[in-house]
């Protein structure tokens, strides 16, 4: 099968709006072929921004519709129909590794979480050596209390979903489905998988994906189009939590857990802090390799 495309220059429809986002154009294309295609093989013909491009003249290109022209068994008419780019519905369509970029600020949920992944550190007050659980069975346990001198875990509110950032791209069916990507980052995203290194300028541990969508085209062996939606949470550090415990550093989504044991101040019996542990639940991959943006 071949195909051939040239501009019909003569036939063009173009209205001028009353601003600049009411402005819409036609243009028109014949294809040749060699008379043994169909439709679906015109599909990713017309698809293609070096057929028929995505932008014209400050527009975006919304819609391209194929027909038999003059019921010919050699030629196609293709209309392809633009509008202004500054229409909040109208985005260029993206083709392999382009990338489209969203920010939306937001208080985000909570989960209740009674044990982490890992113990990144723990701090305890100056001069104190205990209570130390580094290397025993509530390591990794959260919001932990004693009662009745048996320890007590209680879990905590973690947030999810603060700053969302949204990236849009798209792989080619190699990458998606040859490689395994879809799966592997469908599991990835699963587990909230954090960013192991800095990535597109943000720090390491700063983002968790939060949604990942995959959908393919149409066609044989299409590309597939792609969405993450990823948390963002600011690294911290020298965090003074009181009672002469300062801790060194937490990356964004590790967890920040507390530990009180009951203490005489000022003849009082009170809730004193004892330990602050920094935790980490979300496994951390390579963004640039696995997510390919």
């Amino acid at each position: 099968m071949t195909l051939s495309i040239e501009r019909a220059w003569n036939d063009v429809a173009f209205t001028d709006g009353v601003s600049s986002g009411d402005d819409e154009l036609e243009l028109k294309f014949l294809i040749r072929g060699d008379d043994d295609e169909d439709e679906t093989d015109l599909l990713p013909f017309v698809q293609n921004p070096a057929n028929i491009p995505n932008g014209y003249l400050g527009l975006a290109k919304q819609n391209v519709h194929v027909d038999r022209y003059e019921d010919t068994d050699e030629y196609w008419l293709a209309v392809a129909s633009y509008a202004a780019s500054n229409v909040s519905w109208t985005r260029p369509k993206l083709e392999v590794n382009d990338v489209r970029w969203w920010v939306k600020g937001g208080g985000g949920q909570t989960v209740k979480k009674k044990f982490a992944r890992r113990l990144v550190s723990e701090s305890l007050p100056t001069g104190a050596t205990h209570p130390t659980l580094a290397g025993s069975p509530l390591e990794t346990a959260m919001g932990i209390d004693y009662q009745d001198g048996e320890p007590l875990i209680n879990g905590l509110d973690v947030r999810v979903g603060s700053t969302q950032i949204g990236v849009q791209t798209v792989w080619s069916h190699s990458q998606a489905v040859t490689d395994g990507r879809v799966v592997k980052v469908a599991e990835y995203a699963n587990h909230g998988a954090v960013n192991k290194i800095a990535w597109q300028g943000f720090a390491a541990g700063t983002l968790s994906i939060e949604e990942f969508e995959a959908q393919y085209r149409s066609g044989e062996d299409p590309d597939w189009d792609i969405s993450f939606t990823f948390s963002f949470e600011p690294n911290l550090t020298n965090i003074d939590a009181g009672n002469g415990i300062t801790v060194p550093s937490k990356k964004g989504h590790q967890y920040f857990d507390t530990f009180y044991m009951a203490g005489e101040v000022s003849g009082v019996v009170l809730p004193v802090l004892k330990r602050v542990a920094v935790l980490e639940d979300h496994p951390e991959i390579n963004y640039a390799a696995e997510l390919l943006v």
